[in-house]
């Protein structure tokens, strides 16, 4: 792989977007069956993803990194939606590719990340948001040990069920976090 490795696990690695994924990335996000996990975003659009690749490099505190499997081929992305240095938070979103949820991949992908944030980039509490109805997301999250912190109702139109869902925030502290011994 000619790609410099940031992290890697037993099954993943994780690594820099290029320019040569923006075509991968809006054809995979825009498929029905990753519109859902995506939620709040909508359809993107080409240009959408060459502004999320460039903005990839603009800040090193809000890292989003490409996730391949150890034998290369691309399965998702992972990164900082937004931080805030002072209070030492970073909110997280991640998605994979539909053929290869279920796999453990979303999860190991997600333990590298926290060891990236918690170790190099030192937040002291990382968050996330998900539907109610992604329960994949919810076992990758709480299989990192992040914990249900609140429910906003009905806040988030889903336009795959065509109706209104709850969000759900999740977090996780440095203290709390399996890998902090590593």
């Amino acid at each position: 792989m000619d790609r410099p490795v940031i992290r890697e696990g037993k099954k993943v690695i994780l690594t820099l977007l290029r320019d040569e994924d923006v075509e991968w990335l809006w054809r995979e996000v825009n498929k029905r069956d990753t519109l859902p996990v995506m939620g709040m975003y909508g359809i993107l659009s080409v240009e959408d993803e060459k502004s999320f690749v460039k903005s990839a490099y603009e800040d090193k505190n809000k890292p989003k990194l490409l996730i391949m499997t150890k034998e290369g081929e691309r399965i998702g992305v992972i990164g900082v939606n937004k931080y805030n240095r002072l209070s030492g938070t970073a909110e997280i979103g991640y998605w994979i590719v539909s053929k290869m949820r279920g796999k453990g991949y979303g999860k190991e992908a997600l333990s590298l990340f926290l060891d990236l944030l918690f170790k190099e980039l030192n937040f002291r509490r990382v968050y996330a948001f998900t539907y109610e109805t992604n329960l994949a997301s919810q076992r990758v999250l709480e299989g990192n040990g992040f914990k249900l912190e609140g429910r906003l109702r009905k806040h988030s139109y889903s336009g795959s069920e065509g109706r209104y869902v709850d969000l759900l925030v999740y977090g996780i502290l440095r203290e709390e976090w399996k890998g902090k011994k590593n």
